[in-house]
């Protein structure tokens, strides 16, 4: 990677600046079918020509949209994905991938996500209607079409990938490379719930879900690695909210449904009242409870490590060292990784294993030449203060982007710097990179 990370506030204010030109080139192409709906409306046309000009009806009757403007604004996000891979790509010279856009198991996963949506706001949903916060059992009074249930569908789609690319695929892992993984879900977490803060009926409730949401969103794209399966998620979430259940989704109004839902009066703290289930106390324990889920099987599968110098010790001198084993090797202008019998970087420069190499003999200077399969040679492979890493596809740590750190082996190796120890860490596959109370490297 050829990018330099920036500090968290510094990630904040360019998050937002792609953020804002996003948000122009989807305003593109939803203010044409904003004027052609007004334009065409006869109630609209009476009021631009009368002498007396009622800005409140005005606003009421472009708030008041057909579905099918709704729906084209959903479209139309089409726009913010676009713009934050081309900053990605071109401005950050970051691969798709580093987004979450993993080939492997792409279709399995979004269905995946797609049935943890219906499952979960099917859980919320049954709490409003057992605490009598709902009244649920009969048709919707605007009945969706099979023509409108198809277009919402594609809308919330494209909407919910539009914006965990920008909240979980481009900020987090950005913020990852210059600050721990909890600080990265945080930031990122609180981002996405201030871009909803100017939506109608907002309460402190629902900014608060909304942060609930974002966490449960950055756990399931760091575990899985995937934006396939956190898009699925937050689109069918909406979908199923929206326009199966006819609830509304973050202060926006009801939309045509499968059923009707009428909330009842004074248990606005459980169903959310104007804002939608979303701000209220019912999604909040359905969010925790897959939080806390989330955590204890990430735990058990060792994905979360402590932060102590004792279980994760740094040598931080010259190249620095990150090993997690039980007895982690020494490292200086390298790595001695950890295993069973870890090695030195500086009396034997290579890794522990059947056959340990050297990394002079395999032609490291001032790092490591790694055995394997294939061992390849630190110097050969670019290796500069650092190393080069062998695997099944050796790469360069040249090329990769390794100086005084690791060039990583892996389906999609990226590079690091110190490996979150002293520099900062480049995108890479992303169980590689997390640090402090982030993951720890294991298998998906």
């Amino acid at each position: 990677m050829s990018s330099k990370s920036h500090a968290a506030f510094a990630e904040l204010l360019i998050a937002l600046l792609v953020f804002f030109v996003g948000t122009v080139v989807v305003g593109m192409f939803q203010v044409p079918c904003m004027m052609f709906y007004l334009f065409t409306n006869e109630e609209y046309l009476q009021m631009i020509a009368s002498p007396d000009f009622d800005y409140e009806a005005i606003i009421r009757l472009a708030s008041d949209m057909p579905p099918w403007v709704f729906a084209a604004s959903l479209l139309s996000e089409l726009g913010l994905i676009l713009i934050v891979c081309l900053y990605c790509r071109l401005l950050e010279k970051r691969k798709l991938y580093t987004l979450g856009f993993q080939k492997k198991h792409c279709i399995l996963k979004y269905f995946a996500g797609a049935a943890i949506g219906v499952v979960s706001f099917t859980l919320v949903y049954g709490i409003l209607a057992l605490t009598g916060s709902v009244d649920f059992g009969h048709t919707a009074d605007d009945p969706i079409t099979p023509f409108y249930f198809a277009l919402f569908l594609a809308g919330f789609l494209v909407q919910g990938m539009a914006e965990e690319v920008l909240c979980r695929g481009y900020f987090l892992v950005s913020l990852s490379r210059r600050s721990s993984m909890f600080g990265a879900v945080w930031v990122s977490s609180a981002f996405f719930a201030v871009l909803h803060g100017m939506n109608q009926g907002m309460t402190m409730l629902s900014l608060f879900n909304l942060f609930l949401f974002g966490v449960i969103m950055s756990l399931l794209f760091i575990r899985f690695e995937s934006i396939w399966l956190v898009a699925a998620f937050h689109s069918v979430w909406n979908f199923v909210q929206g326009n199966v259940f006819g609830v509304q989704v973050s202060g926006n109004g009801v939309l045509p449904s499968v059923f009707g839902t009428t909330v009842t009066e004074g248990k606005e703290w459980i169903n959310g009242g104007a804002f939608g289930a979303e701000g209220g106390i019912a999604v909040t324990i359905v969010l925790l409870a897959m939080i806390a889920i989330m955590l204890l099987s990430m735990n058990r599968q060792g994905w979360l490590v402590a932060i102590s110098a004792q279980e994760i010790p740094y040598a931080m001198q010259q190249g620095g060292n990150r090993q997690t084993g039980a007895n982690p090797g020494s490292a200086q202008n390298g790595d001695g990784w950890n295993g069973v019998n870890p090695g030195s970087a500086q009396s034997m420069g290579g890794w522990n294993g059947a056959n340990p190499g050297s990394a002079q003999n395999m032609g490291g200077q001032n790092g490591d030449g790694r055995n394997g399969v294939n061992p390849g040679s630190a110097q050969n492979m670019g290796g500069q203060n650092g190393d080069g890493w062998n695997g099944a596809n050796p790469g360069s740590a040249q090329n990769m982007g390794g100086q005084n750190g690791d060039g990583w082996n892996g389906a999609n190796p990226g590079s690091a710097q110190n490996m979150g120890s002293q520099g900062e860490v480049q995108q890479s596959n992303l169980k590689n990179r997390y640090q402090n109370m982030g993951v720890a490297p294991g298998e998906t």
